[in-house]
């Protein structure tokens, strides 16, 4: 479930129609090319902040989503995944304020993706904890990353980050990423070098994504009382937030996964539906 003002990153992937490939699959709705259609960036030159350090802890599944799909495949348990991103960034608002975007950022600059094997919940907190890991919890760690929007010139800047990747992302990975923070500000002040293109997407209060996350509660509680699709589609909504409706599409599609168009939930299904209703944090 995404969180009323969240920011996500993606990779900037786009479709024919020009909607972004990572939110394809988040609305259900016959405006979702509206909706989800990559606005332009105004003007004919960059406008972006100071390059400043994000961190996120994401999983296999967001990692996939922004294009490190083989980097995130793998058989091993206890696995931690966490993107950096040294940029630059502007917002753009949506063109259809009507929608679950709330902006759009542009960025130019690094990001990097790591992954740790054998590093508690409480390294992966911060970008330091997690390097110290390495040597404090015994963890492997490995990285891999690709410059954003800046292109071969700026290659020279991150010769040290390639060398170390050898090595496992440590102390010595953090010492080159604060080095190539303070080159990529200067650097990317010379805009007429630069390719911004979308790295992350911040989210509204939108009633088309509450819709969502309502509809998919709503019928995973349907199939734990054993009611049939048709039931569960008459059923009653009681106390929904202003705006939200339930989207039965998403009820339909979840009977669709579980249990089938047609028929009553089994006691396994019920089950199933119980797990996946508990399955958070």
């Amino acid at each position: 479930m995404i969180a009323t003002g969240s920011y996500v990153p993606v990779s900037g992937e786009r479709d024919a129609q020009g909607c972004l490939l990572a939110l394809r699959g988040l609305v259900s709705s016959t405006d979702t090319t509206r909706w989800l259609t990559v606005p332009p960036l105004p003007g004919s030159s960059w406008n972006g902040s100071e390059t400043k350090t994000d961190y996120f802890v994401g999983d296999a599944e967001l990692l996939t989503s922004i294009g490190y799909k083989s980097f995130a495949f793998t058989t091993a348990t206890n696995v931690f995944y966490s993107i950096i991103d040294l940029l630059s960034l502007q917002s753009v608002p949506p063109t259809a304020s009507d929608g679950p975007v709330s902006a759009w950022w542009y960025g130019v600059g690094l990001r990097a993706v790591v992954r740790s094997l054998g590093a508690s919940a409480k390294a992966t907190a911060s970008m330091d904890r997690l390097a110290a890991s390495v040597t404090a919890e015994g963890a492997t760690t490995s990285f891999v990353f690709e410059t954003v929007g800046i292109g071969l010139p700026a290659l020279a800047l991150v010769k040290g980050l390639g060398q170390q990747m050898s090595k496992g992302y440590d102390i010595g990975t953090l010492q080159q990423l604060a080095g190539i923070i303070t080159e990529l500000g200067a650097f990317t002040a010379n805009t007429a070098q630069l390719q911004p293109r979308v790295v992350g997407v911040e989210f509204s209060t939108g009633e088309q994504v509450q819709g969502i996350a309502a509809g998919y509660g709503f019928g995973l509680r349907r199939i734990q009382n054993h009611q049939t699709l048709d039931e569960a589609l008459k059923a009653q909504v009681n106390q929904l937030p202003s705006g939200v409706t339930i989207d039965k599409n998403v009820i339909s599609d979840l009977y669709t996964m579980i249990v089938g168009r047609t028929g009553q939930p089994s006691d396994q299904q019920a089950a199933t539906a119980y797990q996946l209703t508990h399955s958070g944090p």
